[in-house]
């Protein structure tokens, strides 16, 4: 008994079968099967005259159309109302008159590399018009970020299709699952089908302000109280005290920092400290904790107090944020001044809220007598030290923080603060 599957093959001298392809058009296409021949139809309900679709490179499918009056944005509108996501073509390529054969049908070995209809790879800005449009608000920034990384890219412009740009429906699906964990998502509040049918930062950002607006509607019954003074809460209580009673010595009151280290990897994008140091500031500005105070009050009791944030930046600029320059000594290393700034006597200070430094270390090299070419930037193997007391933070801060330095560094602290954000001390009392 023999089954016709419709896969072509060889046999060579040996006995063995080489996989030639298929009879049909039927391919594989990220691991599901799909018929050519389904997409070609819906595209030929349309106003074309001929079409054929190829898989190409693996990961895209391509159409080629027939036709002088519809344009690719009417074809992807139709495919999407008629087909499944991974059925819809990343790229139309219109022409005026398929190539054909001496037989008359559609000769594919003529058809025009869909390269050229891509966007190369080392362009810079990715855009469907001739201006770029940035973004402009929070969310359209984190989007830019992330598709940005995602697709190796300096800039790609806010309106781009992500078709056009070499997406497909796994980056798709990974997009869905990045935003769930970027913004916190339920999966009845963001729908994917959604990101297939508007596949641009523009229609993605307003989705997911769409989605957020769902997931704020069940958080209405939580309000700032807009507290600057209230009891500590059991946890500041428990370090505050333990830190006084068991940890009274200066030289211990590194027992509860919690160091993070990061390197400057790479000098091919430059870091500015003075973006950082405001960076920095806008972070301690949004988050009144890594601005606030522990002591006793006259009746006793330990009180958490969120100090005004202009005067505690003014009181930081002595030591809240500093650069140390690292010598070219081998011998020494980084970890001796890391260990060394972290067992510092003045480290914290938790009665006038002392809780937050920065330390940017600086490799100087002595061997060629020079200083650095731009002081105000970091260079490959430069560190930044931060230093956060536990009272202020734990493992579940981690994240919280470095996503808004990073934010703030690059946009430069052009994002407002939300004054009605929910901030420690509501939760607390």
């Amino acid at each position: 008994m023999f089954y016709r599957t419709g896969d072509r093959a060889r046999l060579d001298k040996n006995g063995f079968l080489h996989y030639q392809g298929r009879k049909d058009h039927q391919i594989k296409f990220h691991g599901q099967r799909i018929e050519l021949v389904e997409i070609q139809q819906c595209l030929l309900d349309t106003s074309i005259s001929a079409c054929v679709v190829i898989k190409w490179n693996d990961d895209h499918l391509i159409a080629y159309v027939q036709s002088s009056d519809i344009n690719a944005k009417q074809l992807r509108q139709h495919c999407q109302s008629h087909l499944p996501p991974h059925m819809i073509p990343s790229i139309f390529i219109i022409l005026e008159k398929l190539p054909l054969n001496v037989n008359g049908k559609i000769d594919r070995k003529l058809l025009p590399p869909p390269s050229s209809y891509f966007f190369h790879p080392l362009q810079l800005n990715y855009t469907n018009n001739l201006q770029l449009i940035k973004p402009h608000d929070e969310i359209q920034i984190i989007l830019h970020i992330v598709w940005c990384n995602m697709f190796q890219q300096q800039q790609i412009s806010i309106d781009t299709n992500i078709f056009t740009i070499g997406g497909h429906s796994l980056i798709l699906m990974q997009l869905y699952h990045r935003y769930q964990t970027t913004f916190h998502l339920g999966i009845k509040s963001l729908s994917i089908t959604d990101l297939f049918q508007f596949p641009t930062i523009i229609g993605h950002a307003q989705f997911i302000r769409q989605a957020i607006n769902i997931e704020k509607h069940f958080e209405d019954c939580w309000s700032p109280l807009h507290l600057i003074q209230a009891p500590a809460s059991f946890a500041q209580e428990r370090i505050f005290l333990d830190e006084k009673i068991r940890f009274s010595s200066k030289s211990n009151n590194k027992i509860y920092a919690i160091p993070l280290v990061f390197r400057v990897l790479s000098a091919n994008t430059p870091i500015s400290i003075t973006r950082l140091h405001r960076a920095f500031q806008f972070v301690i500005m949004k988050h009144s904790i890594l601005r606030t105070a522990l002591d006793f009050s006259t009746n006793g009791i330990i009180i958490q107090h969120s100090l005004n944030v202009d005067n505690m930046i003014d009181d930081m600029k002595p030591y809240g944020f500093s650069i140390i320059d690292l010598h070219d000594d081998k011998d020494r290393g980084i970890i001796k001044p890391i260990t060394e700034i972290i067992n510092h006597r003045d480290l914290f200070d938790l009665t006038k809220g002392c809780v937050i430094q920065c330390h940017i270390l600086r490799q100087y090299q002595l061997d060629d007598n020079l200083s650095f070419k731009n002081d105000n930037l970091l260079t490959k193997d430069d560190l930044i030290l931060f230093n956060i007391h536990h009272s202020a933070f734990d493992g579940a801060s981690i994240s919280v923080f470095l996503h808004d330095f990073s934010l703030a560094y690059e946009t430069d602290c052009s994002l407002p603060l939300d004054d009605d954000a929910m901030q420690y001390i509501d939760y607390s009392v």
